[in-house]
């Protein structure tokens, strides 16, 4: 399979764009809108993890995520602004490190807020020699959905991001 991650236009407000993952030509959201059985586009409610321009460094983690990188305390603090006393710093790096200890990583996010805990679409990633492996789970239809993407091609694409 071929993954892509491109800006393109946004389907629910269609005078903003939005990153949105590709696989095989095909949107990421209108795989999982299918997959999950939802009656309107996931992106009603949920927006892509990509897309908040506003904090690079929190970028640079979800990032790391999707390639199973380890994130230190140091990359987790950055993600903070500078006014937020160390005792806040520290709940933060705590709450956040709690996320990442998850299998699972998500893809599809709050559109308000962006906080994980407002829950979202998430996929389990692993990878062997060849591939990275995402795993969807719907649990309503005991059905998982496994898209496979080659290792070399999907580093290409987090490494433009």
């Amino acid at each position: 399979m071929k993954l892509k991650l491109e800006l393109t236009e946004n389907i629910i407000d269609k005078t903003t764009k939005i990153y949105e993952f590709y696989v095989d030509e095909k949107p990421l959201s209108e795989i999982l809108t299918e997959f999950y059985r939802e009656e309107k586009s996931i992106l009603e409610n949920w927006a892509n993890v990509f897309n908040n321009p506003n904090n690079i460094d929190w970028e640079l983690i979800i990032k790391k995520q999707f390639l199973l990188e380890k994130i230190s305390d140091s990359e987790i603090e950055k993600t903070f602004p500078k006014t937020f006393s160390k005792d806040e710093i520290q709940k933060g790096i705590n709450r956040i490190k709690e996320y990442l200890n998850d299998e699972n990583v998500i893809i599809y996010g709050c559109r308000e807020c962006g906080d994980f805990e407002c829950g979202g679409y998430q996929t389990k990633i692993t990878e062997n020699n060849k591939n990275f492996i995402w795993t969807f789970e719907n649990e309503e239809i005991n059905k998982s959905l496994i898209l496979e993407f080659d290792k070399k091609e999907y580093l290409k694409i987090f490494e433009k991001t």
